[in-house]
């Protein structure tokens, strides 16, 4: 287990800027030291403080992926190709491609985005994934009591709240924010997909 003192103008800041030095690891604890308290002027006066806790497990992949790149080095440079049989590889596959010759069929990326854009990204597995991990989030931020439902419709998931988690409505629109990020990303790794048309929408309350 390692941990990071991160201060900054709020705790979601403070968890966001934590979780990037930490090489975003999928799996992590918050400790609160202390809120950011702001003056008549609305300056920040106090910064927020945390204790951002995780595994790192980032140096143990990158020895893992390193060494299965080598083993795949070795084995081409050990089992050479000959030019000869090469040759001929191409040879047959042009005269294959001349006596039977199939039409292209040309896709332009117009296509490919509404294809894209049509199919559904929020399946059963990916919002149970997200369900487990916001309560994880919510037990680290001392929100444990609050209870929320998943929407989900394609590209769009909504997550709403019981109750408003934080009563300055700017406050807690910059949260969700930062929620939302931090969701995606764990997807995106999670799951080895870009999920580039996903879409997250945290409502809260009397505030939906």
């Amino acid at each position: 287990m390692k941990s990071i003192i991160q201060e900054a103008s709020s705790i979601a800041k403070a968890v966001e800027l934590a979780w990037a030095k930490a090489g975003k690891p999928q799996q992590f604890s918050i400790k609160i030291f202390q809120e950011s308290e702001k003056n008549f002027l609305g300056m920040t006066s106090k910064p927020a403080k945390i204790a951002f806790i995780f595994n790192d497990t980032q140096d143990s992949t990158n020895k893992i992926v390193k060494k299965h790149i080598e083993q795949s080095k070795q084995l081409r440079t050990s089992q050479p190709q000959p030019k000869e049989f090469k040759k001929q590889e191409r040879e047959k596959g042009t005269q294959l491609q001349e006596l039977s010759p199939t039409p292209k069929v040309s896709t332009t990326p117009k296509d490919q985005e509404v294809s894209s854009k049509t199919s559904t990204l929020w399946i059963t597995e990916h919002s149970e994934f997200v369900r487990t991990w916001l309560q994880d989030i919510l037990q680290s931020l001392g929100y444990q009591q609050v209870k929320f439902s998943l929407d989900t419709q394609k590209q769009l998931l909504k997550i709403h709240f019981s109750v408003p988690l934080i009563n300055d409505a700017a406050k807690e629109k910059h949260l969700f924010r930062n929620i939302a990020f931090l969701m995606l990303q764990s997807l995106r790794r999670e799951f080895k997909r870009p999920l580039r048309h996903a879409r997250v929408v945290l409502l809260s309350g009397e505030r939906q």
